[in-house]
């Protein structure tokens, strides 16, 4: 604020008079001084001369322009400062700023303040940056991912069994090796993973392949149940052999840690063909194989199929026709996915309904490895201590042999013998325990669990059992023991070996089991006992939903597809259908469609 007091030499020669204090306390002013000379107080200001032109003053160096206050008149100068000119003119200078310098603490206040302000900052850009990284990475790591799984599509898409033949099978979270898989260059599958540099970052990518369950026996929705028995009414969570979950993982290292992409893909046999037979007013006894539907069957009972070419009437309450064997044409075999027929129902209770048979021999008979359920005579090894293990009594189906392995288990009076861990009575335990019996063109090797005995072992001589070597299990050089299969005829022979209940024979009488004849196992000529592969040497088999020759594919109606249980029928080339009628004259089928997928 302004202090104002007069110049000794100004108020002598003018004889300046101060206005009272009651003159200065009634404006409100505070102490009066006259205008002569101002200074302004406190440390950050500086002096500034108020001089009269009168007395030939001038405005002082670098003061701001300077205001005029006639003589009497009261101004205010500064806060809450007044005061009266005597002076004929006085130009007022405002006061102005003092330069002066600042303590060391305020230095150091601002230079920490600053630095916090631009340590903030920086943390914030380096924290945006690496953000930045780690996106561009992620997103790199998810490209790679999607175009491994589009490549995988495509090799599905050319040929489903190389996917699904796939040995070793598992979640993304199991080892790799063995559950880990890559392309080559040139599309193969090659077991491992690869590695691909973006960007100077090194990723490391591969894919793994999960078989799918499905309720309705494996033909409906997917779900993450564990399989259940299939019933004759077609309940139940069975394996869906046309659907594979494979799931592409990427890692790359991100600071001290890896990261990693997963992303999951449920792909299916994407192809369709249809087989449409609308004519039966052929031959008979044609056993074909036929590679279009023809006028021929193989045989029928009960059916009127010439008098009305083009279609099936009953000449009975009931009666049936077997097809000709079809043959799809892929070596590899087919999933067969529906049956449908079309026609008139007629009157209220009559019906139509159907079992199927599959084969990869245009005869029934196997050619190389036999596949199939077990057959429901033929189904019985033998044990010393627990007696008889059947390998087609199991609730929900019998075991089965694919190309690749055995599934399911076995029963027996010591409890169940599980062949393969994804197939097993708890469901898949491949998670903590990878073991299933591999089937190598008939040949048997690996293990198959039980809870009470242990491991049994396919394969092995006095000092090796069976080993995996990347892709599945396999025998020792020099086998002392081992279970085959025989091709032609589908029959068992052989042994297996557990340390607790010994050797089980899965093929014999009531004297002898399997004996070797220098280059296989083969049973006694007349056996008592053994295990098959149903259909295989012994003419078709037409089974229904649960494997069994007592169920039956019902439809609800003409035009209605009913799914076939493709577990059933997986990887097959020939097949037949065998169509059954119920009721009276007015039930006709005039087409019957078989759907399947190479």
């Amino acid at each position: 604020m302004y202090k104002l007091f007069p110049s000794r030499q100004f108020a002598r020669k003018h004889a300046i008079k101060f206005p009272s204090e009651e003159f200065a306390l009634a404006l409100g002013l505070a102490r009066p001084a006259p205008i002569c000379r101002a200074e302004c107080l406190g440390g950050n200001r500086s002096l500034v001369s108020l001089r009269s032109k009168e007395f030939g003053c001038r405005e002082s160096s670098g003061s701001e322009p300077l205001e005029r206050v006639d003589r009497g008149s009261v101004r205010q100068i500064g806060a809450g400062h007044y005061a009266r000119s005597a002076c004929e003119t006085v130009f007022l200078a405002n006061c102005l700023p003092k330069k002066s310098g600042q303590s060391l603490i305020e230095v150091l206040i601002a230079v920490a303040v600053g630095a916090l302000i631009v340590g903030s900052a920086a943390g914030a850009l380096i924290f945006t940056v690496r953000s930045n990284q780690q996106s561009h990475a992620t997103d790199t790591a998810s490209t790679l991912a999607q175009e491994l799984l589009d490549q995988v599509r495509s090799v599905s898409e050319s040929n489903w069994q190389n996917l699904y033949n796939l040995s070793a099978k598992g979640g993304p979270t199991q080892s790799c090796p063995p559950y880990c898989y890559y392309l080559d260059a040139s599309l193969n599958i090659v077991a491992g993973s690869e590695q691909k540099v973006v960007n100077n970052i090194t990723y490391t990518r591969s894919f793994a392949v999960e078989n799918v369950n499905r309720d309705n026996c494996g033909t409906k929705d997917i779900t993450s149940a564990g399989q259940a028995p299939c019933s004759p009414s077609q309940t139940g969570v069975l394996d869906d052999p046309s659907t594979q979950k494979v799931t592409a993982k990427v890692t790359w290292p991100q600071g001290g840690d890896t990261a990693e992409v997963l992303v999951s893909e449920y792909l299916t046999r994407s192809k369709n063909e249809v087989n449409q037979f609308t004519d039966w007013s052929g031959s008979s006894g044609v056993a074909g194989p036929v590679v279009r539907p023809s006028k021929d069957y193989f045989d029928q009972s009960g059916l009127d199929t010439a008098t009305s070419p083009g279609s099936i009437k009953l000449t009975a309450d009931s009666g049936w026709l077997e097809s000709s064997t079809f043959n799809t044409g892929y070596a590899d075999g087919v999933a067969f996915n529906s049956l449908m027929w079309k026609g008139e129902l007629g009157t209220v209770g009559n019906a139509v309904k159907f079992q199927f048979a599959s084969s990869n021999s245009e005869s029934a008979t196997s050619e190389g490895s036999p596949t199939g359920p077990i057959d429901s005579t033929d189904r019985y090894a033998w044990n010393d201590i627990i007696g008889w293990l059947d390998f087609y009594g199991a609730s929900g189906g019998p075991s089965a042999v694919t190309t690749a392995k055995m599934t399911r288990w076995a029963v027996s009076s010591g409890g169940e013998f599980a062949l393969d861990c994804v197939t097993t009575p708890s469901g898949d335990v491949c998670a903590t325990s990878n073991f299933y019996v591999s089937n190598n063109n008939g040949n048997l090797a690996g293990w198959a669990w039980n809870d009470a005995y242990g491991w049994v072992s396919f394969c092995g001589n006095a000092t090796e059992n069976s080993t995996w070597d990347g892709s599945t299990w396999v025998c020792p050089a020099s086998p002392t023991y081992q279970v085959n299969i025989d091709a032609a005829t589908g029959d068992f022979a052989g042994w297996a070996w557990n340390d607790i209940i010994g050797w089980v024979s899965f093929c014999g009488d009531t004297t002898t089991g399997s004996s070797w004849n220098g280059s296989a196992w083969v049973c006694p000529a007349s056996p008592t006992y053994k295990v098959k592969v149903a259909g295989a040497g012994s003419g078709w088999n037409y089974i229904g939903p649960d494997g069994s020759y007592s169920s039956f594919y019902t439809t609800t109606g003409s035009g209605a597809p009913v799914p076939i249980v493709t577990a059933h029928h997986n990887n097959k080339q020939y097949y037949r259908y065998k169509v059954y009628l119920a009721g009276d004259a007015t039930l006709i089928v005039d087409d019957i469609i078989v759907n399947w997928s190479p």
